[in-house]
């Protein structure tokens, strides 16, 4: 359920969670590649099925209207408690959205995943004592990076380049005590029950997440820390234990925070080679890649089937030149994903689809851009504000 995502998509009407190389669309991308790797998992393909929002009379609401609407109200949490490392983190209120009506459908086909793959990856184990919408909250690192993707040579791909999001460690947070998950933990053939001073922790066998046998530790009684290797999970562990000071871009977290998915990514790894540059876009996120020191995101959005949903993305600069010149390729990268999407809708042959890229396209041309100078250099501030089925990403 963890394990990092990338950012390609297997539907091809889905321009927003493509690795479109769009300044501005990839950190929303990343909120959507963040969610299905919450619940999509690669290796197990989900039916096809896609869920989309009827057409309605909402028309969009300019961004400054969100807070007045009570989206971002929820009380903070204090990640400072987490030891979050410095290259950013992660916040999703899994358990909040998995049990909104409209999602009923897809937590029960969760929880049958999570039973599925347990069981396989490690036969003879006991099926899990607990649904993914028992979960309070998981805050994890943020790990933000591209690539280069080789497209096979019979087809063709204009957009070759992901975009991928994904966690090294998690704090999971439950809203029961956690001793029988604990304790079914313990029970999964091949674990291993272990102690690091006060706090116990289970060493699983190989198969989870790669090379490295994955250590679960109980922080307290409500909440769980997982990491891949023994010696990293240790780590975090003793950083944890010792942690007093939130992290550097704690203010940042600050400006986004209180939806049901927050991220700061305060380093990023782009691993493109220049000469696979194809398009405009491609060109504009090396540039995005280049300039921007810190990128803050969140998203929150209403419970009913046609609410309205609001991105926060903020984006950090050493200079003004730096802000000026990634707000005109912003502005630009905008209107390269209105005109793709304009060209998806002409050629969708069902109404949900010309509805989802419709919503889409009231999206991003509400899109509310301010640049400022404050006490941490130039700022960049992104709102998206509209009624779009964010259902249809999961």
């Amino acid at each position: 359920m963890l394990r990092a995502m990338d950012g390609s998509t297997r539907r091809d009407q889905r321009r927003l969670t493509q690795g479109t190389a769009l300044a501005a669309v990839a950190a929303v991308a990343c909120l959507a590649v963040a969610m299905r790797g919450l619940a999509e998992p690669p290796e197990i393909q989900t039916d096809g099925s896609i869920r989309v929002a009827r057409a309605t009379d909402v028309k969009p609401k300019p961004a400054a209207a969100a807070a007045d609407a009570g989206f971002f109200q929820r009380p903070s949490i204090d990640i400072a408690k987490m030891a979050l490392v410095k290259n950013g983190g992660s916040l999703v209120r899994l358990g909040e959205i998995l049990q909104q009506p409209r999602f009923a459908q897809a937590a029960a086909k969760y929880d049958q995943w999570l039973l599925e793959g347990w069981t396989k990856i490690f036969p003879g184990a006991e099926p899990p004592p607990c649904s993914l919408r028992d979960i309070e909250y998981i805050v994890g690192d943020c790990m933000l990076s591209g690539r280069y993707a080789k497209p096979p040579q019979e087809e063709v791909n204009p957009h070759p380049h992901q975009l991928m999001f994904g966690w090294s460690y998690g704090f999971i947070r439950w809203q029961q005590p956690v001793a029988e998950i604990f304790a079914w933990l313990q029970r999964t053939p091949g674990a291993e029950l272990k102690q690091h001073d006060e706090i116990p922790y289970v060493e699983l066998p190989l198969g989870l997440l790669g090379p490295e046998k994955v250590c679960v530790g109980r922080i307290d009684t409500h909440t769980l820390l997982w990491a891949g290797g023994e010696s990293t999970f240790l780590k975090r562990l003793d950083t944890f234990v010792a942690a007093t000071d939130p992290p550097a871009w704690h203010d940042a977290w600050n400006e986004v925070a209180g939806g049901l998915f927050t991220a700061v990514a305060a380093e990023t790894k782009y691993t493109v080679p220049e000469e696979t540059d194809q398009t405009e876009a491609d060109k504009l996120t090396r540039d995005f890649f280049k300039k921007t020191r810190l990128l803050a995101v969140g998203l929150d959005w209403q419970p009913g089937e046609h609410g309205a949903m609001t991105y926060k993305i903020h984006g950090r600069y050493d200079n003004e030149a730096d802000a000026r010149s990634m707000e005109a390729a912003t502005r630009r990268a905008l209107e390269l994903a209105i005109q793709e999407t304009r060209e998806d809708a002409g050629k969708a042959k069902e109404l949900k689809d010309k509805i989802f890229n419709d919503l889409l396209i009231a999206l991003l041309q509400g899109a509310q851009i301010e640049t400022s100078q404050t006490e941490n250099g130039w700022q960049i501030n992104l709102h998206l504000h509209g009624p779009f089925d964010i259902e249809s990403n999961l």
